[in-house]
């Protein structure tokens, strides 16, 4: 397994991870549940965890294919201008989490702050992460492009 092939197993981590911690939070608020709320933050800082790899990967990912026939260098650029931004959004939920933790050990409540702001946080995070996701499906995946023509029966009987 190759850096590339890392990273495209590993990113999904930020991105199912981040909506999936996100809905649990939402959830846990409305129903005004401590423990779900704790278990959410705790996810939080793991799914931020998490996207360190995604994120080292990519470096290593660019660099394997960058110079690969019918791969755009432009979108594994704006990718990465994308991806950057969005890792360090992941990251400030998940420290923004931990800190919400940390402030209900001892048996305290967990403070209505650290699950707004991780809310808040998390909302930004996933859409960030989204756009870079949409960019970077685009980079070995014509067929998500939105200038993407679908070739004809007999375009793709013969290969073309």
């Amino acid at each position: 397994m190759n850096a590339a092939h890392f990273h495209l197993l590993v990113n999904h981590i930020p991105i199912i991870g981040g909506a999936l911690v996100l809905i649990l939070l939402a959830y846990a608020m409305a129903v005004r549940s401590t423990e779900i709320t704790r278990a959410a933050l705790g996810l939080t800082v793991l799914v931020s965890l998490g996207t360190i790899p995604v994120f080292l990967s990519g470096h290593q990912a660019h660099h394997l294919m960058q110079h690969m026939a019918g791969i755009s260098l432009e979108r594994i650029e704006e990718h990465e201008e994308r991806a950057e931004p969005a890792a360090i959004a992941v990251w400030v939920a998940g420290g923004f989490a931990l800190l919400g933790l940390i402030a209900s050990l001892g048996g305290r409540p967990t403070a209505k702050w650290a699950a707004w702001g991780t809310l808040v946080l998390l909302l930004v995070a996933n859409a960030m992460l989204a756009w870079a996701a949409k960019v970077g499906g685009e980079i070995s995946h014509p067929e998500v492009r939105s200038d993407f023509v679908a070739p004809t029966e007999g375009e793709a009987a013969h290969g073309h």
